[in-house]
């Protein structure tokens, strides 16, 4: 499998490298200033190197300080997980840490091979697998620890697999696990890999990821899954609120702009199944705190504007989606105000 890089520039935020992209979506991120990306590459142009890397993955890579992480899987039964370390610089692999995968399952276009994208800080890189299996390893590739949730809690029930990405957050590993079967919220301690806490959630096919959001001057986990948008403490994982007024949320993760403001996607389905709930859930909430207790609310949706995978996102005061054929929706992010639609020249 084939890593492409294009060439970047960032500025220093305090405690992090020079150059860091240290989780999905960039949580975390340097400063990434977007004129001096190229527009378009490809292998042979306005690229800066390339790389080989074993079997398949659809997660993405990240960065910290001079190295590149990405995960893939191999064979026919998704046997082999992998993590590949690559010199930011000039794309040679630094190491590649390898290991047998918990649980099986044939590999299809169907389902999602090591989708989940790694995480990374000052003590390494943290990898999650579709197996069941997490693994915690520092910036040389030897592995600290390394758990297996099929074996601790039972193997996965999808139809879809699992693509849900970890972040990290006081010194916790976050996983949201959901699937057919028995699903669940949880904390890892990021040192040594032990259970912190765990949460469980309603049974659900979905595969978003949790992002961190300012909710009330604190720091919430947010879960945008097929049927609500839930905020948790991530000191104990306890439920702080949920909304269920939602549907087909299922691969969008959320994104938090301002405090207690939040951009949610949903999807209509391949076959257009979802598409009256997607209509009313593509929305902004807003999460007030009253006598107490916290509250969501909608403070405006976007009907028209339906992704498929790709989360909407904030820029700059306009907030953007983009559907399965190219079509991009802009909105003034505080009114929901519609600026333009447009479709991306091919």
């Amino acid at each position: 499998m084939p890593l492409l890089l294009t060439a970047l520039l960032a500025t220093l935020p305090i405690d992090d490298p020079p150059t860091a992209w240290p989780g999905f979506l960039g949580a975390r991120a340097t400063e990434v200033r977007a004129a001096e990306l190229p527009l378009a590459w490809t292998p042979e142009s306005g690229a800066a190197w390339t790389a080989d890397l074993p079997g398949q993955g659809q997660s993405s890579p990240i960065i910290w300080g001079e190295q590149v992480y990405a995960t893939s899987i191999d064979g026919t039964m998704k046997d082999t997980c992998h993590v590949t370390a690559v010199d930011l610089a000039d794309g040679k692999v630094a190491w590649t840490w390898s290991t047998p995968s918990s649980q099986p399952v044939r590999s299809n276009y169907f389902q999602s091979r090591s989708a989940p994208t790694p995480v990374a800080d000052a003590e390494g890189v943290c990898a999650f697998f579709e197996t069941g299996d997490v693994v915690a390893l520092d910036h040389q590739g030897e592995e600290i620890w390394r758990r297996s949730l099929v074996e601790d809690y039972g193997e996965f029930e999808s139809t879809i697999g699992l693509a849900s990405s970890p972040l990290l957050v006081d010194g916790k590993l976050i996983l949201l696990i959901d699937h057919e079967g028995p699903s669940y919220l949880l904390a890892l301690d990021r040192a040594t890999g032990e259970t912190a806490w765990m949460t469980e959630r309603d049974s659900r096919k979905s595969y978003s990821s949790p992002l961190l959001a300012s909710i009330g001057g604190r720091i919430q986990i947010v879960c945008s899954a097929d049927g609500s948008v839930d905020g948790y403490d991530p000191a104990d994982g306890r439920r702080l609120w949920t909304f269920d007024q939602v549907g087909g949320n299922t691969s969008c993760s959320p994104l938090s702009f301002g405090d207690g403001r939040l951009l949610i996607g949903a999807s209509a389905g391949m076959h257009g199944e979802r598409e009256a709930d997607a209509r009313k859930s593509n929305v902004v909430l807003a999460i007030d705190q009253i006598d107490g207790e916290f509250r969501p609310r909608i403070v405006w949706s976007a009907d028209k504007a339906m992704p498929t995978f790709a989360s909407p996102m904030v820029h700059q005061g306009l907030a953007y989606w983009v559907n399965r054929v190219g079509v991009v929706f802009c909105f003034d992010a505080e009114t929901g105000e519609p600026k333009y639609s447009e479709r991306i020249a091919q």
